[in-house]
């Protein structure tokens, strides 16, 4: 049996979730279960999804979503492909970014 891309990424019904600069066809890509999807950036959250198009908006958003992330919570990134090839290493703060893959 295939997962779903929601599974694979762990989000569960029912979560406290935001997404952030989603194009429509993401969402639809990743086929979230039944969320508690919010449109604001008020309180702490289960599931926040940043999309970026450019290291310098991810270098601006992280902090402020960090803030708003529960303890068990999950912050995952996504990037256009075309800025893949920018080297992402030389300038994030790897004691406040973690992975997990």
């Amino acid at each position: 049996m295939v997962k779903s891309v929601s599974k694979k990424m762990s989000i569960k019904e029912g979560i406290r979730s935001i997404f952030i600069n989603a194009p429509q066809d993401a969402i639809e890509a990743i086929n979230p279960p039944n969320l508690e999807l919010e449109t604001n950036l008020i309180d702490d959250f289960d599931y926040i999804h940043l999309f970026v198009n450019s290291q310098k908006e991810y270098q601006e958003q992280f902090s402020k979503l960090k803030k708003h992330l529960k303890q068990t919570g999950m912050l995952w990134i996504s990037a256009e492909l075309c800025i893949l090839t920018v080297d992402w290493t030389s300038s994030l703060d790897w004691n406040t970014t973690s992975f997990i893959g």
